[in-house]
């Protein structure tokens, strides 16, 4: 039986969701955000490491088995056209035939601070990969199963505070998310009349409290990355997310903005 909140709409918690880079950060709040709300909904997960060495995994051994049996983890490439059509493949199979009616796009790496012409090529095209690419490539493979769908469904796409503003030396970074930003409003057009039960809209966050900024395949290890003074916890962008699945029918969220706030004890 679907459960429903007081206002109507289906229990976040009880949906068939999709999240790319969960592996850690936001995606593993998003996936504890979920599992503990009220619902017997499927997780499939996504990301580049062995679940092994993820977030993930130590995040779910402090989980029930319950809890652990609703989740299932994919090694892929994001950016892969091959690797994301096998994984959208084996995610409606977890869901016994079903597609996803709730999509997270989370994966993102950055490519610390550069002037520019400091920045290595190889470099831009990943950062280009995983953000763009990857993006295209995941709305690309479950678009065509949500306009199949006769039920409500709806696409979060955490982008970037950059990019709908730049900042220095982050030039290919605030490309990437300007250019995300541009396919989410553009395909938002194109469903709002042809399709009205797919909703799609961005989270837009600052910096995030996570390993993100340690990893140098990430953003991070950068010596000329600074760190910020406020940090965004990776709890709040995960509820931000999860506030569009659970926005009322009679609204379609286009974009939520997310500063942090200065010694919130993050």
């Amino acid at each position: 039986m679907l459960r429903r909140a007081a206002n109507g709409v289906r229990c976040a918690g009880d949906r068939r969701v999709v999240i790319t880079g969960g592996s850690s950060g936001v995606g593993v709040a998003l996936v504890a955000a979920l599992l503990q709300r009220e619902g017997r909904g499927q997780i499939y997960v996504t990301g580049t490491r062995p679940f092994k060495d993820t977030q993930l995994c130590e995040m779910l051994r402090e989980r029930s088995e319950d809890d652990a049996e609703r989740v299932r983890y994919s090694v892929g490439d994001t950016g892969c056209t091959e690797a994301v059509a096998a994984q959208m493949a084996d995610a409606v199979q977890f869901f016994e035939g079903l597609p996803p009616d709730a999509l997270f796009l989370n994966a993102g790496i950055g490519g610390g601070r550069y002037q520019l012409e400091d920045l290595d090529v190889d470099r831009f095209d990943a950062i280009m990969r995983t953000n763009v690419r990857g993006v295209f490539l995941w709305l690309r493979a479950a678009l065509p199963l949500l306009k199949n769908l006769e039920e409500p469904s709806q696409i979060v796409v955490t982008s970037s505070v950059l990019g709908n503003r730049a900042t220095t030396q982050a030039a290919a970074y605030c490309a990437s998310k300007f250019a995300v930003n541009g396919m989410v409003l553009s395909l938002r057009q194109d469903l709002r009349s042809a399709h009205p039960l797919i909703k799609v809209g961005l989270v837009c966050p600052a910096a995030i409290a996570t390993p993100w900024w340690d990893e140098p395949g990430r953003s991070g290890a950068f010596k000329a990355t600074p760190r910020p003074t406020a940090l965004l916890s990776a709890d709040a962008v995960a509820e931000a997310c999860i506030s569009l699945v659970e926005q009322l029918p009679s609204s379609n969220i286009e974009q939520l903005n997310l500063e942090a706030v200065e010694d919130a004890g993050v």
